[in-house]
């Protein structure tokens, strides 16, 4: 379902920025050039997402099981809080944050209102979540697994996964 998108191959380096935990440097190697972006989302925050097509769905900022990094300079990687649990990496101005169930813009009309089933019962999964006030604790509900060109591509042995990005 939100499974699909391209996978970078490239190796960055993440590394928390001297002086400011709010910021992540990103390498981008051999050429030298070094890219410094504010964390505005953090491993274990609720948030809304959106890909192209696709309405605003609920979702969970996670860890890309391969990459080991939770945003770039491009986007944000998410686990939707779906039937499959699936992923993505998203742009960051297709992320926001979720402020629970009673926010005004979940109500009809809203930003992120839908008459679809599946998203009101994803909304009711991260209100849920929201309610954990845990990062630690939500990080638990992540189920993201490497695909199998994921696994591939790392050296590492892995199992299909349909939820991959």
């Amino acid at each position: 379902f939100f499974g699909s998108g391209s996978s970078s191959k490239s190796k960055r380096d993440v590394t928390s920025a001297a002086g400011n935990s709010d910021d992540i440097v990103i390498d981008r190697g051999d050429n030298g050039e070094t890219t410094v972006i504010h964390a505005e989302y953090k491993p274990g925050d609720v948030v809304w997402a959106q890909l192209d097509g696709y309405p605003w769905w609920p979702a969970l900022v996670c860890l890309h099981p391969t990459r080991n990094i939770y945003q770039d300079k491009y986007g944000i990687h998410v686990q939707y809080f779906d039937e499959t649990r699936s992923r993505s990496w998203v742009k960051r101005s297709s992320v926001a944050k979720f402020n629970g169930k009673d926010d005004k813009h979940c109500s009809q009309g809203g930003k992120y209102s839908s008459k679809d089933p599946d998203v009101a019962l994803a909304i009711e999964d991260a209100e849920e979540a929201f309610q954990m006030n845990d990062n630690i604790e939500r990080l638990k509900l992540v189920a993201c697994a490497p695909s199998e060109d994921e696994a591939d591509s790392t050296g590492q042995n892995g199992k299909e996964n349909s939820n991959s990005v």
